[in-house]
């Protein structure tokens, strides 16, 4: 079987960015963020500080599978990719202008072209048998109904009254570029891959790993931001810590579960 040096082309780039990105971030944060509020530096300082140490040597890994065309591994990748677009998207738009900004943007476009490339070669070659995975559809929808209840708890009131989401004014930005992303693209893709899971389609097997991976990786980043905001002594709330440690390990059960049930079915067409 020839190797996907797409794959390579790809992950390359985004390897030597966000080291570069991450490596600043962490040792030289108080320069990198010195336009951020306490609380906005210390979140940006713990997500580098998780995506350094975990996210991209499971990167690296996921990457040497993907190249070898190992089906789990292409699907690990793309969480992975949908990690890195999800993070760079909030980096983009909701950090202040500092000198990594074009890194950034370059690490957002690769990561976004990447999955689209994993979307279009990968999603139709691969195959499946149909297996009972309900409850990772039922896990999904609970994750999207929780935060869109929190995230639109303090939207909606201040449309009303046409008034400023107070993490907005603590933060001191536009607009919550987290809130964005998760109302727009990433809850979303959450439910409907629950719903294809549901209808027993190909692609809700195919998009349970990636959605699976991708809410375990961001979990461990927001512990990451939470432990460093503690560190400095930013105040954190107790709910969202007591949920993103309970998404940690739900997700990675069903991830691992998940994985296991489907390794034996999932082949890839070439």
């Amino acid at each position: 079987m020839k190797k996907d040096k797409y794959v390579l082309w790809i992950s390359i780039p985004i390897i030597v960015f966000s080291v570069c990105a991450c490596f600043f971030g962490v040792f030289y944060g108080d320069t990198v963020y010195g336009r951020e509020v306490l609380s906005y530096r210390t979140q940006a300082i713990g997500q580098d500080l998780v995506t350094l140490i975990i996210v991209l040597p499971t990167f690296i890994i996921s990457t040497f599978f993907a190249y070898q065309k190992k089906v789990i591994g292409i699907l690990f990748w793309a969480g992975c990719l949908f990690y890195f677009l999800y993070t760079y998207i909030v980096y983009s738009f909701g950090l202040h202008f500092n000198r990594l900004f074009l890194v950034y943007c370059l690490l957002l476009g690769v990561s976004v072209y990447g999955f689209i490339y994993f979307l279009l070669h990968y999603t139709d070659k691969i195959t499946t048998k149909n297996i009972r995975i309900n409850h990772v559809a039922v896990y999904l929808y609970i994750i999207a109904g929780v935060f869109y209840l929190l995230w639109l708890s303090e939207e909606i009131p201040a449309m009303i009254l046409n008034t400023i989401p107070k993490s907005v004014i603590e933060a001191q930005i536009m607009t919550n570029p987290v809130h964005i992303v998760d109302i727009s693209l990433c809850l979303p893709f959450l439910i409907i891959t629950g719903i294809l899971i549901q209808n027993k389609k190909k692609l809700g097997y195919v998009f349970s790993l990636v959605a699976l991976f991708f809410s375990f990786l961001l979990s461990l980043a927001v512990l990451g931001m939470i432990i460093v905001m503690t560190v400095n002594g930013v105040k954190n709330q107790l709910v969202l810590t007591a949920i993103f440690l309970i998404i940690s390990i739900i997700s990675l059960i069903l991830l691992v579960n998940t994985a296991v049930k489907l390794k034996k079915s999932l082949m890839l067409n070439e």
